[in-house]
Order: structure tokens, then sequence, then C-alpha cells
């Protein structure tokens, strides 16, 4: 999260970023604007990531309702 506070600087780390890349935001984010974003990872990232817009979820709900997407995501990674 505090990459986030410098976007010149997130934006260099994501650029160097050479593994499986994961981002989830709630649809109803009231400290980010989810568009924005899933648009900046896209833009940013050197390796395709997955972006999840969690339909319905809050900034802090994104704790108890991404669960299941995280989870599944990581399985799928590992193999399980």
């Amino acid at each position: 999260m505090s990459l986030a506070q410098n976007a010149s600087k997130s934006a260099t780390i994501l650029a160097k970023f050479d593994k499986p890349l994961g981002i989830w935001i709630g649809s109803q984010d009231e400290v980010f604007n989810p568009l924005k974003v899933l648009a900046y990872a896209r833009k940013a990232a050197q390796v395709a990531p997955t972006l999840v817009e969690v339909p319905g979820t809050d900034h802090l709900g994104i704790l108890k309702n991404g669960g299941d997407y995280i989870g599944s995501w990581i399985d799928a990674r590992v193999g399980l």
C-alpha cells in the first residue's frame, strides 16, 4: 500500500515484476477508483496481470469478499 502513495515509484516496480501478478479491488472502493487502478496495472505491469473488480465490495470489504477469488487464483498457480 505504501507504493500506491507514489505512482512513479510503483510504476517502476511493476515494470520490473516478473512473477504472476493478481490485483483485486472492490467495485465500490471508496479509497481508490477501481477503473483507474485496473487501467494503471494493465499499463505498468510487465507481466499480463490478473485483474479483478469484485462486485459490490468496498475498500475493506475486499478482505472479506475477495477470498474466493484470490484463493482459487493461488491454487491455480501452485497446481492444486
